[in-house]
């Protein structure tokens, strides 16, 4: 996803389960800033200390669990299960969550399994979005770890867009779909800041 915007003009954060962890964004008051988040991605971009102009979610949420109750039974089941298997066996519960993903494993042997383990009890956590800011949520109808009815159901009032393929690996396999809607929302930040004149 990265090589479809200009490195000139973006920040890359990484959470650090692999190495070298990078989430400082300088700010000099006058930049316009528009977080993309993928996955738990959008709820770190929520705990920094940015103001952003619009947030993007590709596969977020901010209840991992959801709101309805069928829905909320049925993902707390799943996530305690994972979370135990993580404690007994946490390389292959990683890489039967990247199968399960699509993706390739990354280099494993180099995991941060105490900061995992934070995150994956963050997940039972529920998270506000700043009032007023725009949000664009993106996501695959085949995505198994965050499916179409959370997304429906933690986002009632976003401009939400569904591709047909991409599971969770929706930022690797549809790069295009992703680079597409996201121009489209910057050219309308854009038009507001500087309207036409008639």
């Amino acid at each position: 996803m990265g090589q479809k915007f200009s490195r000139d003009h973006c920040i890359f954060l990484d959470q650090g389960y692999f190495g070298q962890r990078e989430l400082s964004i300088p700010d000099d008051g006058r930049t316009i800033f528009i977080g993309i988040g993928h996955s738990l991605g959008l709820i770190k971009l929520l705990e920094l200390e940015v103001r952003f102009s619009a947030l993007v979610a590709i596969s977020g949420f901010l209840n991992f669990l959801g709101y309805g109750q069928p829905l909320y039974c049925k993902r707390s089941l799943e996530l305690e299960n994972m979370k135990r298997h993580f404690e007994i066996f946490p390389f292959k519960t990683l890489q039967s969550f990247y199968a399960r993903c699509k993706v390739e494993c990354q280099n494993i042997s180099a995991l941060d399994k105490e900061l995992l383990r934070k995150d994956l009890n963050q997940l039972s956590l529920k998270f506000d979005l700043p009032k007023e800011i725009p949000l664009l949520v993106l996501s695959s109808k085949d995505d198994v770890v965050v499916p179409p009815e959370l997304i429906r159901d933690n986002f009632k009032n976003a401009r939400v867009f569904f591709h047909d393929k991409g599971g969770h690996g929706l930022n690797l396999f549809n790069c295009e779909f992703i680079f597409t809607k996201i121009m489209a929302l910057l050219d309308e930040i854009k038009e507001k800041r500087n309207p036409a004149k008639i």
